[in-house]
This record gives structure tokens, sequence and C-alpha cells, in this order.
């Protein structure tokens, strides 16, 4: 739901400004010192092979090349090099154990990060971050908990506004944030300056007001022009908000020149669509890269439900996918994508069970309510839930879920 915030002390009066045109993406510095920390912590390393110090330092400079340049390799080498340090280290595990969740998480292999974080506590260290962890493992795996809200910092926060978003409740969401970043900014805490502004400008964007986004996402690309989260952003925005999708494409291909990322892929899918070329072959390549074993589980929903709109053998293949996933996490979210399977595979009633078991009034979320749309259309008793929670999600769900919308509730 969209609602008007009047006021923001980091806007001018004459910001609208085109932002894009100046913004400037360029990660290969960053790259190259990344490569640097690499080449100089696997040196001392093989030095001296037992030192867990080395270890974690590695693995750490390991996982910035994964978010630099998006190679899920990287992401698994940290992943072993702090296995290593659990194993074969004599000192405390912590910082591996907590290390090691969410690099898991990251993965998208959340029963795993749960059993490493449950490690973690049991050692009874650094017990207010392995609570924060341990909080973010149980709402990916649909686990009710909650946040320990006594002493509010800027980790509490952050999650406040999650929480708040996740309940449909945009207005304290944007104020939760807004509260992070000030407390960020007076911290001058680099890393979560670039997080809370990034998270701020996205729910701007929900709430329609697309100056103040790109202002945002303007202030990152400055500080930190590797961001190529922001710059997919302003990608969207160039597509979904100024309906300029040759600009859209140029900029993720521009991403994509040094980023191994493929939901860039599927973003690229909808783009072309949008002028007439085939989403197939973006769709196709997705498949083909997601598909691959050094992924695992990371793609699973992304991969299954472009299967369960191909023929009927991916189809089987897409639910088999999803009741996979859904016995991992039973969260709103994937049970919309099993009812989804099921209908596409002719079990329409049990998409009904499902979908009024586990996802009518359990979400706030405008993807699994729109794949409920998508079952439930000819129910014309249920169109006011769905413009409800579907009204002015244009800027999240994009013209072409947007336009479906439309045609479906009239």
């Amino acid at each position: 739901m969209k609602y008007l915030i009047y006021t923001l002390f980091f806007m001018s009066s004459d910001a609208d400004t085109n932002v894009i045109e100046t913004a400037s993406y360029n990660p290969g510095p960053k790259i190259e010192i990344n490569n640097n920390e690499i080449s100089f912590w696997s040196s001392r390393l093989s030095t001296a092979p037992m030192t867990g110090a080395y270890k974690l330092k590695l693995a750490q400079s390991y996982e910035k090349h994964f978010h630099l340049t998006g190679d899920i390799l990287s992401l698994t080498e940290a992943e072993e090099l702090y296995r290593s340090c659990i194993f074969e280290g004599s000192l405390d595990h912590t910082p591996a154990l907590l290390a090691l969740s969410q690099n898991l998480i990251t993965q998208h292999r959340f029963c795993e990060a749960y059993e490493a974080i449950s490690q973690a506590e049991s050692l009874g260290r650094d017990m207010d971050k392995v609570h924060l962890i341990k909080y973010d493992i149980e709402q990916e795996l649909g686990i009710e908990s909650s946040l320990n809200v006594d002493n509010i910092n800027i980790d509490i926060l952050i999650r406040q506004a999650k929480n708040a978003d996740a309940d449909g409740d945009l207005v304290q969401a944007i104020k939760y944030m807004m509260t992070a970043r000030s407390a960020a900014y007076d911290a001058n805490n680099r890393e979560l300056m670039l997080w809370t502004t990034t998270n701020l400008a996205e729910f701007m964007g929900h709430n329609g007001n697309i100056e103040t986004s790109l202002e945002l996402l303007g202030e990152v690309l400055a500080m930190d022009p590797s961001n190529w989260y922001a710059y997919k952003l302003m990608a969207w925005i160039e597509y979904s908000h100024y309906n300029d999708p040759n600009s859209a494409l140029s900029m993720i291909s521009e991403i994509m020149l040094n980023r191994q990322s493929p939901e860039l892929l599927l973003m690229s899918a909808e783009i072309a669509e949008s002028i007439g070329l085939s989403s197939e072959i973006y769709e196709d390549r997705f498949l083909k890269l997601a598909q691959q074993p050094k992924y695992g589980r990371l793609y699973n929903m992304d991969i299954a439900e472009i299967l369960l709109r191909k023929d009927w053998d991916d189809r089987i293949e897409g639910l088999a996918l999803m009741k996979e996933e859904y016995e991992h996490r039973a969260t709103p979210e994937v049970a919309a994508l099993l009812a989804f399977a099921y209908a596409q595979n002719g079990g329409i009633i049990a998409a009904r069970e499902l979908l009024f078991r586990e996802v009518y009034e359990q979400t706030y979320e405008p993807v699994p309510i729109l794949l409920m749309l998508e079952v439930l259309k000819e129910y014309e008793d249920y169109h006011d839930y769905f413009r409800s929670h579907l009204s002015d999600t244009a800027f999240e769900l994009g013209p072409k879920k947007s336009k479906l919308i439309s045609n479906w509730l009239g």
C-alpha cells in the first residue's frame, strides 16, 4: 500500500535531476584491490597452513569477491575455509560459525545455516549477534520468532524495518530505515551507510517517491561505484517508471560485464519482451547457468517458475522442485509457488487448499499474492482482496505484471 511521505531531511527542493545519466558504475578498482587481498592472504596461509586467523581473512576476501563479481565459486571457497577453521582450529569457533551461517544464508542453504548458528549459540559467546542471525534464519524457514527490542541498535532497526514492510506498513518501514540510516551515519559505519541508504531507496520506490529513490541511489554510487545493486535499481526505474527499456537493458549489460548474476538475465528477459524481443533467449541462458551444480539451491524458485510455464514435462520437473523447496521452508512465498505448481499440473483443488491454508491473509508480499491471483482469478468474490493488496505495486512488480493484474481484475 502506498502512502505519501511529506518530508525527508536529506532532500533538496530541486532534486528532480537526471541522476541516472550522471551515475557511474565502475567496480574495476575495487575488484583489483580485492584480487590483491586474495593473493596476499593466500600467500600468508601457504606459509602457515594451520593458522585460523589467515583462513578467516582469506575467506572474507573470497566473500568480498563474490559480492563484487557474483562468482559463486568464491562463496563456496569461503565456506570451505570457514569449515576448516571450525574443524581444525583450537581457538573460539564463534566467529567462524557466525560467518559460516551467513555464508549459507547467502547460498539459500537455510537448514544448514540453522545448524551452524545453533552450534554458535551453544558456545555462549557474542550472543547478541548470534540471536540476530538466528532470527534471520528463522524468518527464512518460516519459524515463528521475535526480536529482542530491549536495546535498540542499528541491527534491530533494520530488522524492524523489514518486518514492517513484510506486514504491509510501508510508512513505518521507512521510518525505521531512516532512523537506522541516521544511526549508521552517526557511527560512520560505511558498510551500513551504504546498506541502509540502498534499502531506503528501494522503500521509497515502492512508495512511489521515485525522485527521492534516485537521489539515494546516486548517493550510494557516489560512495561506492562498485555497488551493482544500486545500479540495477536505477535500471529498473528506467524500465518501470520512465519507460526506457533500451536504456535499462544497456545498464544491465554494463553490470554483466563484471558480474556473473543469473538473476540479471531474468530481468533482461522481461525488459526485452516489452520491446518485442524474445524473452526465451534470456530465460534459456538463465536456466543453463542457474541449473549448474555450483549454484546449489540458490535459484530453485526462479528455475521452478520458468519450468512451470513451459511444456508438460518441464512442469512436472517444476512441481518436483517446489515440493523439495517446501520441505525445506514452508513460508507463504514458497507455498504460493507450490500451489501454482499444483495448478499448472492439473491439481487445482490441491492448489486452492494450500493457498487458503498458508497464503491467503498470511502475507502482504505482492509476488505470492499475484501467484494466488493467477490461480484464483476466476473467483470474483476475492477480487477486492486482490485489489487492496496489489494496488500501487507497479514499482515492485513492473509493467508486465501490472498489466496482467489490470486484465485479470478489470
